[in-house]
């Protein structure tokens, strides 16, 4: 028997029906299974995947005074400038690292929030001795979420680990990770990182792709310093756009050419396969997985974006606005939706819809295999969007519990999902 539904109702049914069992089982505990870290031989692991750590200091995660929206910006701001996982210490009372109620409570929203933006944590807990360390890790002994920096001596930790065996320790003698408070060695593009975890006072000494390390610093310049670091050498170049492509009258409104129909020059492939993306015939085409996002050489944060795209039926991409650097782009900065879900109400996840948290006002995408035309203004908090001449959007981003935090500056990108995806007329003015 063949269906007559529409495979877009499908994906919204199974969507529902995902949201319906994580309410049902807790919620919390489903949504981090899958973000519990581990030791696999020698390379540390979250769910399925090899995590590395490049990693700087926020202490404000730990305090309890500060706010959920505090917290937010705390990660947003990591992610960024470049960091692909935090650190903070477990705060003392009398003396002694504990954790209270609501202390633990504090942590979990730490991994709710963290762990949702694809942003490893590590947790420094220096106990006194022994006794202490039994304490605080018997306290922690099922939160998985977290790298545990033990910054204690060889029986304190032995301590610690015994007490929760499960638990991933870093600690300069006797964890399973390594702690080195030196600079790493460079290594080989087929090297595996070694299980060391190199603490580092300077963003400068960085700049070894595959160590884990964690920057000291809780301050401006040393974020200012690691989004330096971090940045793909094409950042520090000049970006002159070229607006052949454009009319006289685009011209005369201020309008860029993001795309100049030829080649990819003003973009960065920011995955292992650099050919994931290519110009063919004045479009950008999606060409297969691995590619990453495809990000403009420099970050925008007021700005009208105008593009076309289309897509197979069924394919799913989007346009990323102020990504961060790092972490989970669609929650730090936001994602216009696009998917090849013609015919199908409008929904949080479908075409046209800031993803996962504002639905267009209607789905105004044409069917598979036609061009689309978007545009996008973004004015500090002030988001308005049309598709295809239909306002599908006009939104006070502070007005937005979950958008009023996101990044108001960063960069542009185009989504590898895995489908077919092609992209064209890609213009921008700076407001």
């Amino acid at each position: 028997m063949v269906s007559s539904v529409h495979p877009g109702w499908r994906r919204v049914a199974a969507a529902t029906l995902g949201m319906l069992m994580i309410a049902a089982c807790g919620g919390c505990a489903m949504f981090t299974e899958r973000d519990q870290v581990y030791m696999r031989g020698g390379a540390l692991m979250r769910g399925g995947s090899p995590l590395t750590l490049r990693g700087i200091e926020a202490q404000t995660l730990a305090d309890l005074d500060a706010s959920d929206g505090d917290l937010v910006t705390a990660l947003n701001r990591a992610a960024a400038h470049g960091a692909d996982a935090v650190w903070f210490d477990l705060p003392a009372a009398d003396g002694e690292p504990a954790v209270s109620q609501p202390m633990h409570e504090r942590l979990r929203r730490i991994v709710f929030h963290g762990t949702w933006r694809r942003l490893g944590l590590v947790c420094r807990v220096a106990p006194a001795g022994p006794d202490a360390a039994r304490a605080v890790a018997g306290a922690l002994r099922d939160d998985h979420e977290f790298i545990y920096w033990v910054d204690a001596d060889l029986d304190t930790v032995a301590a610690f680990r015994k007490a929760a065996p499960r638990l991933v320790v870093a600690a300069e003698q006797g964890g399973r990770l390594q702690i080195r408070r030196e600079t790493p060695q460079p290594l080989a593009d087929d090297q595996t990182p070694p299980p060391t975890i190199y603490v580092l006072e300077s963003a400068d000494d960085a700049v070894t792709a595959g160590a884990h390390f964690l920057i000291v610093g809780d301050n401006d310049a040393t974020y200012a310093a690691l989004d330096r670091v971090m940045a793909d050498p094409a950042e520090h170049t000049e970006w002159t756009p070229d607006n052949a492509v454009l009319s006289d009258e685009e011209r005369a409104e201020g309008w860029l050419a993001l795309f100049n129909g030829r080649n990819l020059d003003g973009w960065i492939i920011t995955g292992a396969n650099k050919h994931g993306f290519a110009a063919e015939n004045g479009m950008i085409v999606w060409k297969g997985r691995g590619g990453g996002v495809l990000q403009t050489q420099r970050r925008f944060s007021d700005f009208a974006l105008r593009f076309e795209f289309r897509i197979a039926e069924g394919g799913n991409s989007g346009v990323f606005l102020r990504a961060p650097r790092t972490g989970r782009q669609s929650k730090i900065g936001m994602e216009f939706q696009i998917m090849g879900d013609y015919g199908v109400p409008a929904y949080k996840n479908g075409t046209g819809a800031i993803y996962d948290v504002v639905a267009p006002a209607q789905n105004a995408s044409r069917p598979a295999g036609e061009w689309n035309e978007a545009e996008v203004e973004l004015n500090g908090a002030h988001l308005r969007a049309t598709l295809n001449g239909v306002l599908i959007h006009d939104l006070d981003l502070d007005a937005n519990e979950e958008l009023r935090y996101r990044l108001r500056e960063g960069f542009i990108c185009l989504q590898d999902h895995g489908s077919q995806v092609a992209f064209r007329n890609i213009r921008i003015k700076p407001l």
